[in-house]
């Protein structure tokens, strides 16, 4: 994960996520080899969470961004689920979860 860097890239938003005050998301989102994921503060958060927008670079095309973005927050998902995030919610972008998937089933056909 990188400081948000407009050269050669189109960062675009795929969500934006709440999260408990220093579960360390954005430090967990840094191991992700697969793919680069920017993060960016969102205000107006309520006492006790913050808010952040997950944004992916699609200078890559876009299925790959797809790709990142339905893998991003499945991992997400994976880690609340693991024990590993207390507190995680998708405010905005649940539907790549579901868009993705559905894309891939049918170009495997």
């Amino acid at each position: 994960m990188n400081a948000i860097d407009s050269s050669a890239r189109q960062w675009r938003v795929i969500a934006t996520v709440e999260t408990r005050v220093g579960d360390g998301v954005v430090g967990k989102l840094s191991r992700c080899e697969a793919f680069e994921v920017g993060v960016e503060a969102v205000d107006g958060a309520p006492d006790g969470s913050c808010w952040f927008n997950l944004l992916i670079d699609a200078s890559e095309g876009e299925r790959r961004y797809e790709q990142a973005a339905h893998a991003v927050l499945r991992m997400l998902h994976h880690m609340r689920d693991a024990g590993a995030i207390t507190e995680f919610r998708v405010a905005d972008g649940n539907q790549w979860l579901t868009r993705s998937h559905e894309q891939s089933r049918r170009a495997d056909r």
